[in-house]
C-alpha cells in the first residue's frame, strides 16, 4: 500500500529493538534538519511580507492538526510520528518528549496566529521582530530539552553499532548545537569502561553481521573520537 506520509514508515513485525534503534536515527537527523531549518526562518526578516513569513513558517507547523494525512508534513509532524514509534518499542515510560512537542507546537501556533492578524491590522515592524526572537529562543530551548529527554532513549540503546556509529557521524553538528564535547560527554557517560569498549560494541555488531568492510570504513570515526575522562561530572545537556 502507497504511505500517505513523504517520510519512510515502518513494516508492523519490526521487533521492539530494532523499531527503537531505527526511530532513533530518524529523530535526530529530524532533530538537526530542524534546528537548521529554524536557522532559515530567523533569517526571514520581519519587515519582510507577512505572506513570506508565513510561507516560512509552513515547514514548522504541525500540518496534522488541520489535516490527518499530511502529504508533506512540518517538522512536529515528523517528530511526532517517529517519537510515538520510539515510545512503544522502549520499555522507558518518561512521557517528557510528546509534552515538549506539545509546548513547541503551542507557541508555533501562537506566532502563525499573531502573524494572520497583522495582516488584518498592521503590526510595526520592530514588534513583530520582538515576536520572532522570543519565538526563536524558545523553539531553541525546547529543542534542547527534548535531546535531553531523548538521552535515556540513547543509553537504552547504547548497545547498538548503528546508533553508535550514526551518533560518531554526526558528532560535530551535533555539538554545535548541544555544546562543545556533549556527544563525548555522553558516551563517556554510557561507557565507563573507556573507548575501548564503545569499539569492541560497535566492532562486535558490524562484524557479526558481516559487515566488515563498512567497518574498515568507519574506523576513522572511532579513530578520531577524543576520549578524556572529565574532571567533573559532565554538565547536563540544556
Amino acid at each position: 500500500m502507497r504511505s500517505l506520509h513523504s517520510w519512510p514508515t515502518f513494516p508492523l513485525n519490526l521487533d521492539p529493538p530494532s523499531a527503537r534503534s531505527l526511530t532513533l536515527l530518524f529523530i535526530i537527523q529530524e532533530w538537526i534538519s530542524s534546528l537548521q531549518q529554524l536557522e532559515e526562518f530567523r533569517a526571514i526578516s520581519p519587515n519582510q511580507s507577512i505572506p513570506s513569513l508565513l510561507k516560512g513558517m509552513e515547514k514548522l507547523l504541525h500540518f496534522s492538526r488541520e489535516n490527518p494525512f499530511p502529504k508533506k508534513g512540518g517538522f512536529l509532524d515528523r517528530l511526532c510520528f517517529y517519537s510515538e514509534i520510539l515510545l512503544q518499542a522502549s520499555r522507558i515510560s518518561d512521557e517528557s518528549i510528546p509534552i515538549i512537542l506539545e509546548e513547541m507546537l503551542h507557541f508555533i501556533l501562537s506566532f502563525k496566529a499573531k502573524l494572520l492578524a497583522s495582516k488584518k491590522r498592521p503590526v510595526p515592524g520592530e514588534e513583530l521582530q520582538a515576536q520572532a526572537g522570543i519565538l526563536f529562543q524558545v523553539l531553541e530551548q525546547k529543542f534542547h530539552a527534548f535531546f535531553t529527554a531523548l538521552v535515556p532513549f540513547l543509553q537504552e540503546a547504547r548497545t547498538d553499532e548503528n546508533v553508535l556509529i550514526f551518533l560518531l557521524e554526526k558528532k560535530h553538528i551535533l555539538n554545535r548545537y548541544l555544546g562543545s564535547r556533549a556527544i563525548e560527554e555522553m558516551l563517556h557517560s554510557f561507557f565507563p569502561a573507556g573507548l575501548s569498549q564503545v569499539r569492541a560494541v560497535i566492532c562486535e555488531g558490524f562484524t557479526r553481521r558481516g559487515f566488515t568492510s563498512f567497518l574498515a570504513e568507519k574506523e576513522s570515526l572511532i579513530e578520531e573520537l577524543e576520549w578524556e575522562a572529565p574532571c567533573q561530572p559532565p554538565p547536563a545537556i540544556l
